[in-house]
């Protein structure tokens, strides 16, 4: 019993491992097709991959950061993975005609390591230790102005991060989980506990020119979301909503993202972009 139970185990972390790599070579495809190259970034415990294209060394960095990708089976079942099958802000990146556009996957996507837990996808994927890694890891292009942009659980992480960093001069996010308090009571699951809420940086940030995007369809991140967002800001705050018709959460983002990438920000400068 002890053995097949042991055997049923590696053949799941030998299929996890498949995955990930088959994932990994997918993404660098179709990053290599937009001439973008794999990087390998550390922050703290953790390794992560992103790929860049960097066509001036003095413009501001466009950085996007992925979303939650492949961290929950069918129902409530954890995976092991939170590769993406479908790297949906690889794709909005490669879809931003600016000089130096990066894209980041979120922590233990595309990678192996002794690391990884589920934890860091689910209950702590807001956690201080990941936060903590991913302002590490953007080190990298700490010499650039960053225009930081986040999908779904991707949009929390920029929340959060922006105030740790002194370069970020735009935040937008898209289809965001960047109220954690009011998604877990739409959804009637358990608070992330063990999570900071991106809504606990917003005076921190109200300052800096953002734009939340949501789909007028989506049922997983709704729109109700960044307007509770929206709502709890200071007067005064540099912070604007769209609600996008037609799309849901899965939506075809990447072929909007260039009409929505030059709707202006609040308090711009002309500098931005």
């Amino acid at each position: 019993m002890i053995r097949a139970a042991a055997l049923a185990l590696a053949l799941l972390l030998a299929g996890c491992a498949n995955t990930t790599e088959n994932m990994r070579k997918q993404a660098t495809t179709i990053a290599a097709a937009a001439g973008m190259h794999p990087v390998s970034l550390t922050g703290g415990a953790f390794n992560l991959l992103a790929f860049e294209r960097m066509g001036s060394p003095t413009a501001p960095v466009h950085l996007y950061i992925e979303g939650d990708g492949n961290a929950w089976l069918a129902g409530n079942m954890v995976s092991p993975d939170p590769t993406p099958l479908d790297p949906i802000t690889l794709k909005i990146a490669i879809a931003d005609p600016s000089p130096n556009v990066v894209y980041m996957g979120r922590i233990c996507q595309y990678v192996t390591s002794p690391s990884c837990n589920p934890r860091f996808w689910t209950s702590h994927q807001f956690s201080e230790d990941t936060i903590s890694a991913y302002t590490q890891a953007l080190t990298r292009w700490q010499s650039n102005k960053l225009e930081l942009t986040g999908f779904s659980g991707g949009a929390g992480v920029v929340l959060l991060i922006a105030p740790r960093l002194p370069n970020v001069i735009a935040l937008r996010t898209i289809a965001g989980n960047i109220d954690t308090d009011a998604f877990t009571a739409i959804h009637h699951i358990s608070p992330l506990s063990n999570s900071l809420n991106p809504t606990s940086t917003m005076r921190t940030t109200a300052r800096i020119p953002q734009r939340h995007f949501a789909g007028a369809n989506d049922t997983t991140v709704p729109p109700s979301i960044i307007q509770s967002y929206q709502s709890r800001l200071p007067e005064g705050n540099c912070s604007a909503i769209n609600i996008v018709p037609g799309l849901d959460h899965y939506g075809n983002w990447a072929s909007a993202w260039p009409a929505l990438l030059a709707t202006p920000l609040p308090c711009a400068k002309e500098t931005i972009n």
